[in-house]
């Protein structure tokens, strides 16, 4: 998933399992290592899917080698995430509803998309595809 750095050309292409989960972005979380560390942390990045600008910031658990060496950065529904997130102040926004309130940790299973766009009500396993292509090609 291609996030822009704000203010400038540069692109941040943050590795994802969970592309249902984009809506939900509240960060981006790039390896201390990666050739782009030192230029875009303490930056912001624009999330494509809702336009709206999440800080970039370096974190220990991104590996450069695996992946892109950025994470996009979702409390809602990851529990690593959650933990970096509550430890620096960032809010978690739910993409996917869980069944019953979940209040201390992430809710990682599959579930009717909400705070999703066009793709809300839809279930998050027909959306990941979807928002893929919808998202690449500018939608």
């Amino acid at each position: 998933m291609d996030f822009r750095v704000d203010g400038s050309d540069l692109v941040l292409t943050a590795f994802t399992t969970r592309a249902d989960t984009v809506f939900g972005v509240t960060f981006l979380a790039v390896a201390p290592d990666h050739e782009l560390a030192e230029r875009v942390a303490a930056r912001r990045a624009v999330n494509p899917a809702t336009g709206e600008a999440v800080p970039i910031l370096a974190a220990e658990h991104v590996v450069s080698g695996y992946g892109t060496g950025v994470v996009m950065g979702v409390p809602g529904h990851d529990q690593r995430d959650l933990d970096f997130a509550v430890a620096r102040g960032l809010p978690a926004v739910t993409a996917v509803e869980p069944p019953s309130p979940v209040i201390d940790r992430a809710f990682t299973e599959d579930g009717r998309l909400v705070r999703s766009g066009r793709f809300s009500g839809m279930h998050s396993t027909s959306h990941g595809q979807r928002s893929r292509t919808g998202l690449r090609a500018g939608a």
